[in-house]
């Protein structure tokens, strides 16, 4: 399938998912609302859906959120004094399994300062409508796998994954971030990648810059959409930099093999002779520890497999939007 043919059909919020909480008795408003909340957060205020639903807070509202806490779908969640802040979160299991996410990570509990991410990013879904958005590894995999990119088939060696365990019990993550990602139909299907800010060092979007590098270097035109919480804007310069710095910026070669021989130093003991080893090793820890090699070498912990992101030595065009 060509990126000019393709269209809304890979939207995690499609007919199937809408229907199905239509036939629990909700509104085609309140059904598509429900949907959106169970694929991308799993929490939602009543201000999401009052603004969604083109309401002001009243009755309908009410009447909404009291259906959903009766019939045991969603819990209440205060946290601020006098239930300021208040939101609710779609724990109900069969709700998930119904629309073919058994084990959606939505539906559990979580700490305050993740459930308020969550809120975050179903607000930049539900902002904006000129994207048709996928928020399942599913669903990002079947249109990755499908995309014709230059005559081109992906395969999955170019999608951002983790694996943990070995032979039998190896399993692959992909899309691992779970973090939304636009269509842009409008435009030639033009792609928004979505990260959200949650400190101010850009430690963490250089992990993602180098899980995704495979992938931002495949695809025609993308877009890297930076979400700043408000306590991190003043950090919106560093990561801008951070990203210059890792996808635009081009390594020789000679730096880049450098770079490998340190890594299998580091993380295979019985990769090559002790001494080359040792100097690798050596020469490495001086050279390698910027920031910019920081994602590389982080995406490392806990047993994770790590091949070089081509972005590293690959000039690659695309934008930034913050």
């Amino acid at each position: 399938m060509k990126a000019s043919t393709l269209d809304a059909t890979y939207s995690s919020v499609g007919p199937f998912r809408i229907e199905v909480m239509r036939r629990l008795g909700f509104t085609d408003r309140q059904a598509e609302f429900l949907a959106h909340v169970l694929v991308f957060s799993g929490v939602f205020m009543e201000r999401q859906y009052c603004r969604f639903a083109g309401l002001t807070h009243g009755r309908k509202s009410v009447d909404f959120l009291q259906t959903l806490v009766d019939r045991g779908y969603a819990r209440v969640v205060a946290p601020g004094k006098g239930h300021s802040g208040r939101f609710y979160h779609l724990h109900y299991k069969p709700l998930y399994e119904a629309i073919r996410l058994p084990d959606s990570r939505n539906r559990r509990r979580v700490t305050l300062g993740r459930f308020i991410e969550r809120l975050m990013l179903l607000d930049i879904v539900l902002g904006d409508q000129k994207h048709c958005w996928m928020g399942t590894e599913t669903d990002k995999l079947g249109y990755f796998r499908k995309l014709d990119v230059f005559g081109r088939k992906m395969r999955d060696d170019d999608f951002p994954r983790v694996v943990f365990g070995t032979g039998d019990r190896r399993t692959t993550r992909y899309f691992p971030d779970k973090l939304p990602i636009g269509i842009s139909p409008e435009y030639g299907n033009r792609l928004v990648f979505v990260f959200l800010v949650r400190q101010p060092s850009p430690t963490e979007f250089r992990i993602f810059l180098a899980r995704h590098a495979e992938l931002l270097s495949s695809v025609f035109e993308w877009t890297i959409r930076i979400v700043f919480p408000r306590r991190f804007w003043k950090a919106k310069n560093l990561h801008v930099w951070a990203f210059r710095d890792d996808l635009t910026k081009q390594l020789r070669h000679s730096v880049v093999e450098e770079f490998r021989n340190y890594l299998e130093a580091k993380h295979k003991p019985d990769a090559g002779t002790p001494e080359a080893r040792a100097r690798a090793l050596t020469e490495g820890a001086k050279r390698f520890e910027s920031a910019r090699f920081q994602g590389a070498r982080t995406r490392l912990a806990g047993g994770r497999t790590y091949r070089l992101p081509t972005a590293l030595h690959v000039n690659h065009s695309g934008a930034v939007a913050a």
